[in-house]
C-alpha cells in the first residue's frame, strides 16, 4: 500500500513538473523593434525606460540604423542610465562628420587638415567622388570602444537579450541581418546612410543603412519567433503633402520607399506601436535630452497596453535578470594579427611584426586605438578600423586591421571669402609616389581677385614621414594700404614669389624641426595716381637661411579647447637688394646690409568648462630694422583673419594697417559655445611696434561651424583707429 501511495505521489509530481515546464516553454516571446531615424532614434531610450519601469524585459531586440545602436548596446548589457549618458555626452556631430582630433594628425598635415568641403579621388585623369562623403574612421573607432566588452560572446544569441541588426547589401540589393560577428561592424553597417557614409565592406558584402529596405524590422522579429511585438518607430512614412515641407524630407521619403512598403505590410503585426513625434529633430543631437523625454512621454501614453502585456507575462515563470558590469579596460588574448588594405607587402610585414611586439598577447581597446591613431596621423590613410575575430568556444582572438590607403592622386575643393581678398575657390592636388617612391607632390591654390599658389615636393627617407627633404614654391598677391592715423594715403598691390628647399625632422606627431633656404622676390606697386614717399614701385630680392621649430598640440584647427601652438624661427637674410621707382620716372638700386630676424609665436587654449574656452597668445618679431624702406619690413599688422604668413592679426585695425619691422603683440580672450555649432568670441590685444609705439584694440565675433569651414562676422575697435572695423570670413583661415 505504501509503495502504491509513493508511486501515485511521484506520478503527480512528475506530471506537475511536465505541466510547469510546458508553461515555461510556452511563455510568449517578446520582441522590441527599434526603427532608424538619426537623432530621432535617441527617443528609443525613453521608450526602453518606460518598459523597465513596467517590468517588461524583451527576449529579442531588432534594430535598424540608430535603433541598432540603442538596441545593440541595451542587448549587450548597458542600462538605460548608461544609454542616457552616452546620448548626452557623445559628440555625435564629430563622429558622423569624421571630425578627427587634430592631436592625432602628423605635424606636416595639421595646417591643411579639414580645409576642404569635398575630397575627390583622381581616376583616369578625372575626379571621382567615390561612394560617399564620410569614411567613418572616427565613428567606427567609437563604436569599437563602446562595444568592446561584447567581443566575449560567440554570437548575438548569447547576449543578455537576443539581438539582430538590419543592413542592406547593395551588391545583391537585399536585406542582410546580423546575428553574429563584431557588434561594432553590425552597428556601423546598419547606419551607413547612402551617399553620406562609405558603404561598409564585410564578408564579401557592401553594406549600407538597413533603412533603405527595412527601417522597422517587424518581419525580422517574426522570423525569430516573436509572439508579442512592441515597436518604437520614429521613421514615420505616412506623410501628407504639407508634412513633406522641404526637399530633404522629400528626398528622404524617396530613398525609403522600400522601407515604407515593408512597414505597411507588417505594421498590423505590432501589438503596441509607439511613434514619438520627433519628425523635425532628425539632425538635432544637441536636443538629445528633449528627444529622450519625448520618447518616454509617448511610451507612457501606451502604459495601459503595456501593463496588459506585463500581466500576461506574469502568468509565466520569470527568468532571472542578468546584471552586466563592464570593465573599461577589458582585455582579450590575441593569438594572431591580420592587416588588410596595405599595398606595400614589406611595410605590411614590418607593421605586423611591430604590432605583435608592441601589443603583446592581451590587449584593450585603448591599446589598439593608440596604434591606429599613430598610423592614421601619417595622413596616408582614408580610414583604419579594427575588429576582433573570436574562435568559437575558446578564449582566443585574432586582431584584424582594415586599412584604406589614400589613392595616388587626390583632389580637394573648398571655398573662401573675406572682406580682405573677396570670394575665392580653393583647390588642392596631392600625388603620392609621383616621381620617386615614398614621396609626395602637392599644389594648392586660390582662384580669386587676389590669388595664391603654394607647391611642394617631398622625399621621405624613414617610415611614417619622420625625416625628409622638401622643395617648395610660394606665390601670393594681395593689397595693402598706407595709413596716416585714420587717413588712407595710398595702396599697393603686393606680390611675393618665394622658391626654396629645406630639410625637416619630426620626432613626434606634434613637433617639427626645419632647416632651409629660400629666395624672395617681392614687389609693391602703387595703384593710385599719387604715391607714398614718391615711390610708385619697390622690388626686393633677398636670400634667407632659416631654422624653424614648430609645435602644435591643439585639438581642433578652428575651435581648439586645449593645447598649444609654438613657433620659433631664426632667419639670416643676406644680399638684400631693393630697386625703387619714383613718380618722376627715376629709379635707384641699393644693397642693404645683411640682418638677422627672430620670430616667435605662442597660442594657448584652456577649457574652463564644456562651453567656455580661454585663449591667450603672444606674437613677436625683431629684426633691428627701423629706418629702412617699408618693403624690407615685410610683416603687416591688422585684421581679424591673417590671410598669409606675412600678415599678423591685430583686432581693432583694418587689414594690413600697420607696417613694422619689430613688433610685440599679446592677446587674451574668451570663446563661448552657445549651441553645438554656434560660438561667440571676444578678444583684447595690446601691441608694441617700431620706435616703441603702443597699440590697444579688441572686439567681438559670432561664429558658425559649417562643413566648409567657419563662417565668422566680427567687429573690432582700437583707440588709435577711430572707426569700428567689420570683418567677414567664410571658409578656410590661414593659420
Amino acid at each position: 500500500m505504501k509503495s502504491i501511495v509513493i508511486y501515485i505521489l511521484h506520478s503527480l509530481l512528475l506530471f506537475s513538473n511536465i505541466l510547469y515546464s510546458q508553461d515555461t516553454l510556452n511563455k510568449p516571446v517578446v520582441a522590441l523593434v527599434l526603427s532608424g531615424g538619426t537623432a530621432k532614434g535617441l527617443s528609443h531610450i525613453g521608450v526602453i525606460k518606460t518598459l523597465e519601469e513596467i517590468g517588461i524585459k524583451p527576449d529579442i531586440i531588432v534594430g535598424t540604423s540608430m535603433g541598432s545602436i540603442v538596441g545593440g548596446l541595451y542587448s549587450m548589457g548597458y542600462s538605460t542610465e548608461d544609454l542616457e549618458k552616452i546620448a548626452l555626452n557623445t559628440d555625435w556631430y564629430k563622429y558622423l562628420s569624421n571630425d578627427t582630433d587634430l592631436r592625432k594628425i602628423n605635424i606636416e598635415q595639421k595646417d591643411e587638415f579639414s580645409d576642404y568641403l569635398f575630397d575627390f579621388i583622381i581616376k583616369k585623369k578625372k575626379p571621382d567622388p567615390g561612394k560617399g562623403l564620410v569614411y567613418g574612421h572616427e565613428l567606427e573607432l567609437y563604436l569599437n570602444k563602446i562595444t568592446y566588452p561584447a567581443n566575449k560572446y560567440d554570437n548575438f544569441d548569447q547576449f543578455p537579450i537576443k539581438y539582430r541588426a538590419i543592413a542592406v547589401d547593395v551588391l545583391k540589393a537585399e536585406k542582410y541581418v546580423f546575428k553574429d560577428g563584431p557588434l561594432a561592424v553590425a552597428l556601423r553597417s546598419s547606419m551607413s546612410l547612402p551617399t553620406i557614409f562609405i558603404p561598409k565592406k564585410y564578408n564579401g558584402k557592401l553594406l549600407v543603412d538597413g533603412g533603405v529596405l527595412d527601417n522597422f524590422g517587424v518581419d525580422v522579429a517574426l522570423e525569430n519567433g516573436a509572439d508579442i511585438i512592441i515597436g518604437s518607430n520614429v521613421g514615420r512614412m505616412n506623410l501628407d503633402e504639407e508634412q513633406l515641407g522641404s526637399f530633404p524630407k522629400l528626398f528622404w521619403l524617396i530613398t525609403m520607399i522600400g522601407s515604407k512598403q515593408n512597414y505597411d505590410k507588417y505594421k498590423d503585426s505590432v501589438d503596441v506601436l509607439i511613434e514619438p513625434p520627433v519628425l523635425d529633430l532628425g539632425t538635432r543631437f544637441d536636443k538629445a535630452a528633449e528627444i529622450m523625454k519625448i520618447g518616454y512621454e509617448t511610451a507612457q501614453k501606451h502604459k495601459k497596453d503595456l501593463l496588459a502585456i506585463k500581466r500576461k507575462l506574469d502568468e509565466y515563470e520569470n527568468k532571472p535578470v542578468r546584471n552586466i558590469r563592464f570593465n573599461k579596460n577589458q582585455v582579450y588574448p590575441i593569438t594572431d594579427i591580420n592587416i588588410n588594405g596595405l599595398k606595400n607587402k614589406n611595410y605590411k610585414k614590418q607593421l605586423t611584426t611591430f604590432l605583435k611586439k608592441k601589443l603583446g598577447r592581451r590587449v584593450s581597446h585603448q591599446m589598439i586605438k593608440s596604434e591606429i591613431d599613430d598610423l592614421y596621423g601619417s595622413g596616408e590613410f582614408a580610414y583604419i578600423n579594427y575588429s576582433l575575430s573570436k574562435t568559437p568556444g575558446k578564449n582566443e582572438y585574432k586582431l584584424i586591421l582594415n586599412c584604406q590607403q589614400l589613392p595616388l592622386n587626390t583632389f580637394g575643393v573648398g571655398i573662401h571669402y573675406s572682406d580682405q581678398v573677396d570670394f575665392g575657390i580653393i583647390g588642392s592636388l596631392t600625388s603620392r609616389n609621383y616621381l620617386l617612391p615614398n614621396s609626395k607632390f602637392n599644389i594648392k591654390g586660390r582662384v580669386s581677385k587676389y590669388p595664391y599658389v603654394s607647391q611642394y615636393f617631398t622625399k621621405y627617407f624613414l617610415d611614417q614621414t619622420r625625416f625628409g627633404i622638401r622643395q617648395s614654391f610660394y606665390y601670393f598677391n594681395d593689397r595693402i594700404s598706407i595709413y596716416e592715423g585714420n587717413n588712407k594715403l595710398t595702396a599697393y598691390d603686393r606680390n611675393f614669389i618665394v622658391p626654396g628647399f629645406n630639410i625637416f625632422v619630426s620626432q613626434t606627431k606634434n613637433s617639427l624641426m626645419n632647416l632651409g633656404y629660400k629666395y624672395t622676390l617681392s614687389s609693391y606697386k602703387d595703384v593710385f595716381s599719387y604715391a607714398f614717399e614718391d615711390v610708385t614701385e619697390s622690388i626686393l630680392q633677398k636670400n634667407t637661411l632659416f631654422l624653424l621649430y614648430y609645435f602644435n598640440s591643439i585639438d581642433d584647427k578652428y575651435f581648439a579647447t586645449t593645447g598649444n601652438i609654438f613657433k620659433a624661427k631664426l632667419s639670416y637674410n643676406f644680399f638684400p637688394v631693393i630697386e625703387q621707382h619714383f613718380k618722376n620716372n627715376e629709379y635707384e638700386e641699393e644693397v642693404y646690409p645683411d640682418y638677422l630676424n627672430i620670430q616667435f609665436r605662442w597660442e594657448n587654449y584652456f577649457s574652463l568648462n564644456n562651453n567656455w574656452t580661454w585663449e591667450n597668445g603672444i606674437c613677436a618679431e625683431y629684426s633691428g630694422l627701423s629706418d629702412v624702406p617699408f618693403i624690407l619690413k615685410t610683416k603687416t599688422m591688422g585684421g581679424m583673419f591673417p590671410d598669409n604668413e606675412y600678415q599678423s592679426s591685430f583686432w581693432g585695425f583694418p587689414d594690413n594697417y600697420l607696417i613694422t619691422a619689430n613688433k610685440f603683440v599679446v592677446r587674451t580672450g574668451l570663446r563661448y559655445r552657445f549651441e553645438k555649432n554656434i560660438y561667440f568670441r571676444t578678444l583684447f590685444n595690446f601691441g608694441i611696434s617700431d620706435n616703441w609705439k603702443y597699440h590697444y584694440g579688441g572686439g567681438f565675433a559670432a561664429i558658425i561651424k559649417t562643413p566648409f569651414g567657419p563662417v565668422i562676422a566680427g567687429v573690432t575697435k582700437s583707440l588709435e583707429y577711430k572707426y569700428p572695423v567689420i570683418h567677414i570670413n567664410i571658409g578656410v583661415i590661414q593659420k
